[in-house]
């Protein structure tokens, strides 16, 4: 599981963990989520990576997540985020989802 030592885990992730723990997900969702951040390779600053892990983790749920509110929560930039999102959902062949 690739969220066993969360000392050790980019800031990022760590944000998208205690944020998804908050809303009651467990284990798996957790692991999704930062399997889902590390497969695409999602870098910049911490809370626009966090921001976008967390909507893209919402999306393929089917969980309901509202970009500006995620941006705002961690204290992400919008214009990075959607930067983020848009070479994310290229890379997973969608045209957009938000």
């Amino acid at each position: 599981m690739p969220v066993l030592s969360y000392d050790d885990l980019p800031q990022a992730e760590q944000e998208v963990i205690a944020a998804l723990l908050d809303l009651g997900y467990g284990l798996e969702d957790l692991a999704m989520a930062v399997s889902q951040g590390r497969e695409l390779q999602l870098a910049g600053t911490p809370g626009s990576v966090a921001a976008a892990m967390h909507y893209l983790f919402a999306a393929s749920a089917g969980a309901r997540a509202v970009l500006p509110e995620l941006i705002d929560r961690y204290e992400g930039d919008g214009v990075e985020v959607e930067a983020l999102l848009e070479r994310a959902w290229k890379s997973l062949g969608v045209v957009d989802l938000h």
